[in-house]
């Protein structure tokens, strides 16, 4: 399977969903918002088209949790945005836990390992009854959060070739510029739905991301492979 993530980022304008579709993918990854209070303009608009094209859908909110309870607050926003948009999510909700624009690093965020982590899980138990994962990158997953020990679905922004036996992102079809969607959680019985971000005792599943033009508007390619076997982590 194929899917890409969009946002406000992707223009305010409606996207073309059926050209989407027609180009091969099969779902998306849609931004609810951002923080305590941003929201997205885009989401519900670009969940009901993704299903009206026949893709089936997920969401990420961008987290700007300084401590568990900044996250704890960041949940509840999140789901009430959902919530109001009245839609369903056939995929999970992943928590993008990043300082793209250094906001943390400009109000004295705790970057240690177990403070992020602690924050990982105060969203993932507060977004509950909802699917969540969380999205973070290579060196973000390598030093700052256990994601073994969150126990959910795990999106990784990898931009070049995985250096860590300890990361994630450590299997041997990962390429440049690629992500890998999976869980952390073993041995599981799951939906099929559920299946495409879960790994197994022997086995996982990747989402490769390119880039793809249609129009104006690009957009993040994520290709779901089948299984790869003896993965490394």
């Amino acid at each position: 399977m194929k899917g890409i993530d969009v946002s406000e980022l992707n223009g305010y304008e409606p996207l073309d969903w059926l050209a989407i579709k027609a180009a091969g993918m099969d779902f998306a990854i849609c931004r609810t918002g951002f923080g305590k209070g941003g929201i997205d303009p885009t989401f519900a608009r670009n969940v009901h088209d993704a299903h009206d094209a026949g893709l089936i859908c997920g969401a990420y909110h961008y987290s700007y949790a300084l401590t568990p309870a900044d996250a704890i607050i960041e949940a509840h926003f999140c789901k009430r945005i959902i919530h109001e948009a009245g839609v369903l999510l056939e995929l999970p909700v992943f928590f993008d836990m990043e300082d793209a624009d250094g906001y943390k690093s400009r109000h004295g965020f705790h970057f240690s390992r177990k403070h992020i982590t602690d924050i990982c899980a105060a969203f993932l138990d507060a977004i509950k009854p909802l699917d969540c994962g969380v999205y973070a990158s290579l060196s973000w997953l390598d030093n700052f959060i256990d994601w073994r020990s969150l126990h959910c679905p795990i999106w990784n922004a990898q931009l070049g070739k995985a250096t860590s036996g300890n990361s994630p992102t450590a299997l041997k079809s990962v390429t440049i510029s690629s992500t890998v969607i999976y869980s952390t959680i073993k041995q599981k019985p799951l939906p099929f739905w559920r299946g495409l971000f879960f790994v197994c005792a022997l086995s996982a599943k990747l989402s490769i991301f390119a880039k793809i033009q249609l129009g104006t508007v690009r957009y993040k390619i994520c290709f779901i492979s089948r299984y790869v076997t003896n993965p490394k982590y």
